[in-house]
């Protein structure tokens, strides 16, 4: 057990330091992961106030290429988790994994690609992705009706 300092209380807290938790693996299965090396700007350089905890709360906005309608820029949801820290200060850096809330909007994105990470409309941070873990876990209504038909097959083949 360890003390986690939240918005200015402490309180007892526990930390994932690097592997996916029971609570935090099925949704990192579920919406595939992304393992990227963050810095995050200074706050003499715009960036964030304070520090935030590393384990799976903050949900901040990236901008990972993706264009709105209109051309302009769009940015995406990703779960943050810190690799091996209890949480990240403003210009520190880490490992961290993030789960996209839409993994279909991250399709793209490859070992290598520089994204920036948002909080509102100024750039907080950038990142280096190094690992990409696709969806593990169907995502469509039309991918569960495949793997039930598939598994219908085997089990009636299974019957004879």
């Amino acid at each position: 057990m360890s003390i986690v300092k939240s918005g200015g209380a402490v309180r007892p807290g526990r930390h994932d330091h690097g592997g996916a938790s029971r609570r935090t693996a099925p949704t990192q299965a579920r919406h595939g992961t992304f393992r990227a090396r963050l810095s995050l700007l200074g706050i003499e350089d715009g960036g964030r106030q304070i520090a935030f905890s590393g384990q799976g709360q903050l949900r901040p906005l990236w901008d990972i290429g993706n264009r709105a309608p209109d051309g302009g820029q769009s940015t995406n949801i990703a779960r943050l988790w810190v690799e091996g820290a209890p949480g990240l200060a403003p210009g520190e850096s880490a490992t961290v994994r993030l789960a996209p809330l839409s993994p279909e909007q991250w399709r793209h994105v490859r070992p290598g690609d520089l994204i920036t990470m948002h909080e509102g409309r100024p750039v907080v941070g950038t990142a280096v992705v190094i690992e990409v873990r696709p969806p593990s876990v169907p995502r469509c209504e039309a991918d569960v009706q495949a793997r039930s038909r598939d598994a219908a097959v085997v089990v009636s083949s299974r019957a004879r």
